[in-house]
């Protein structure tokens, strides 16, 4: 947790990992991605699928190469704040480190989807609204799929990656062709890239299809969209929970990050020591650089040195809340339980720990 705080972007070594089927051994040399659905023309005379190798989608001749600053999130961090409050224990209970930033290098989808002569209005025309992603990774029945709405496989910002912070990716991090839809769940960056489908539906694939967060007292509405853009969230990553203070500490250096889904930047983040009733804000902010307002896709960092009350005034433990409001003016919600859902995801209650002064 302490190091996730430490790294603007975040080394391959500490980005988090979230598979849900096995990792695909794949030869980059036989490596190709299909590109099929509404709005293409018909497959090249020789009847084979448009398709591109690797050494096509990487040749700057024929593509031109764009990097994206996004912040990656599984929408089941911090499933395991949620589990107190609603479902079961989850054995995927996951603390606040399912978020990882990096500087991803590909081309735009935009651009594959137009090599291959790619005509919007005639997708649209013939009932195209979504793009799916569909994987090399197999789990005997289906192959990984999600989806995405059109209008966002069409933004300049979704790409087609092969490197992450200026190095191949690693095979857990869809080695050697992932997509990469900045702003979204990371589940809809579909990792081992194998086939681009435009389509008028979205994705049917168990992933998608139970992707849909809903209350236990709700059913689930099969029209109902997949959950998408996540809520603005904050964390506490440094001093971790339970950290014993120094004796005569009278302040402690707070550290963490903030994200907002969507391209919402962050504002501000707010600390309390008092559950709520007084805040100061955070007074230094590592904003990503060079992404304008709308498309903020990357994390923030934020620190603070928050002076700690007397010992008189709290006997042994201190607990410390963060929260953060995006440029929407959405806010981090106190408590879990109006975020109960079938699904264990989009949990953004305040972040709190607790601070432990030792005993004289």
């Amino acid at each position: 947790s302490e190091d996730l705080s430490k790294h603007f972007v975040t080394p391959a070594e500490l980005s988090f990992v979230r598979s849900h089927i096995h990792t695909p051994k794949l030869d980059p040399k036989e490596w190709k991605v299909e590109v099929t659905g509404l709005g293409l023309p018909d497959p090249t005379a020789k009847g084979q699928p448009h398709a591109l190798s690797l050494d096509e989608l990487t040749n700057a001749s024929v593509f031109s190469q764009t990097s994206v600053m996004a912040a990656l999130q599984c929408a089941g961090n911090r499933r395991e704040t949620l589990a107190t409050v609603s479902v079961p224990n989850s054995p995927l209970a996951y603390h606040h480190q399912v978020i990882s930033n990096n500087t991803y290098t590909g081309v735009s989808l935009k651009d594959i989807l137009q090599k291959f002569g790619f005509d919007l209005a005639k997708a649209k025309a013939q009932g195209a609204k979504h793009v799916i992603f569909e994987g090399y990774d197999f789990n005997g029945t289906e192959s990984f799929s999600a989806s995405v709405p059109l209008r966002k496989a069409m933004d300049e910002d979704t790409i087609v990656a092969w490197m992450a912070n200026g190095q191949p990716l690693l095979p857990d991090h869809g080695y050697p062709v992932r997509v990469v839809v900045p702003g979204y769940g990371g589940q809809r960056s579909t990792k081992w890239l194998r086939k681009i489908i435009i389509s008028p539906i979205e994705a049917q694939s168990y992933w998608q299809q139970k992707d849909k967060i809903m209350p236990p007292w709700v059913p689930d509405p099969k029209d109902n969209p997949a959950f998408l853009e996540l809520p603005v969230t904050s964390a506490i990553c440094s001093p971790e929970d339970g950290a014993v203070l120094p004796k005569d500490a009278t302040q402690a250096t707070v550290r963490g990050y903030a994200w907002s889904g969507g391209g919402r930047g962050i504002m501000r983040v707010d600390l309390t020591t008092d559950n709520g009733a007084n805040w100061v804000p955070a007074s230094t902010l590592q904003r990503p650089p060079d992404q304008e307002e709308g498309r903020v896709w990357g994390w923030t960092l934020w620190e603070h040195k928050l002076p700690l009350p007397k010992a008189t005034m709290y006997p042994q433990k201190m607990r410390v809340c963060a929260k953060a409001v995006d440029m929407s003016y959405n806010v981090q919600p106190e408590s879990p339980v109006p975020l109960i859902n079938n699904r264990g995801f989009g949990c953004n209650c305040w972040h709190c720990i607790e601070l432990v002064r030792p005993p004289k």
